[in-house]
């Protein structure tokens, strides 16, 4: 296996800290601190996506906890979504990919995002940096499995900086919840024609005790803009938009 030599290495992890400052502006709320933290005003907890919250065990996404998620995109597009809305600063390390357009549309906020596409070939030392200033760092692990020394150091950090790390496609022991989700029906779409309104998403949950319970949510379209149902049985389904969480709106 090929290593970065560590000249490089750490060249690279300077050019974070410098980003991290380049973020945002130290004269706006929520801005960069003078040590290059970006603060935001949420505190103990982050929103969960209005709509999801029955899937989260105490309606809200914890600071200071590692999150993986599995499956369905959405899932993580509307935890980010959320977040970004009640004016949390987002990493994310390793997803070029990712759909900038979805999370607007679920009422992210893409000015409170930094993307590193290329972390090189340690992206658990680049998301232990970025942790240091940020409220949200998004982990894909690429397939990777992370020793558990390694693991309990990274979310003892976590825990240290009151952080979210959210695991994507790779194996991280110890997390504290496990979303795994896939895609079980559509809406609005017959014989290869109409417009899609809705996608039905499965979500099984596993926290830190292995205890396991089940959702069905939807993501559908209204006005312009995507917003999360709880379609389980017994549940209101009466979900809003992570944007009018964020700001109040009932």
């Amino acid at each position: 296996m090929l290593h970065e030599p560590a000249p490089a290495a750490d060249a690279r992890v300077a050019s974070l800290r410098r980003r991290l400052v380049a973020m945002s502006s130290p004269d706006r709320p929520g801005g960069a601190s003078a040590d290059g933290r970006l603060r935001s005003r949420a505190h103990g907890s982050l929103p969960a996506p209005a709509g999801m919250e029955s899937i989260f065990p105490r309606g809200v996404v914890d600071r200071g906890s590692v999150l993986s998620i599995a499956g369905a995109g959405s899932v993580l597009l509307g935890v980010l979504a959320a977040a970004t809305a009640a004016d949390a600063h987002v990493a994310i390390v390793g997803m070029p990919a990712l759909s900038m357009l979805r999370l607007v549309e679920l009422g992210g906020v893409v000015d409170r995002i930094a993307v590193i596409p290329d972390p090189g070939p340690d992206p658990v030392r680049i998301a232990a940096v970025l942790l240091d200033g940020i409220d949200v760092v998004v982990l894909h692990l690429g397939g990777m499995a992370v020793p558990p020394t390694r693991a309990r150091a990274v979310t003892a950090r976590v825990r240290a900086k009151d952080a979210l790390l959210v695991v994507v496609d790779g194996s991280w022991p110890g997390t504290d919840l496990r979303l795994e989700s896939r895609v079980v029906g559509y809406r609005g779409v017959a014989s290869g024609h109409g417009r899609l309104r809705s996608i039905e998403i499965a979500v099984a949950v596993d926290d830190r005790s292995h205890r396991r319970t089940e959702s069905r949510l939807s993501v559908e379209s209204l006005a312009g803009e995507e917003r999360w149902r709880d379609c389980s049985p017994g549940a209101s389904g009466d979900g809003q938009s992570a944007r009018a969480l964020a700001e109040g709106v009932s």
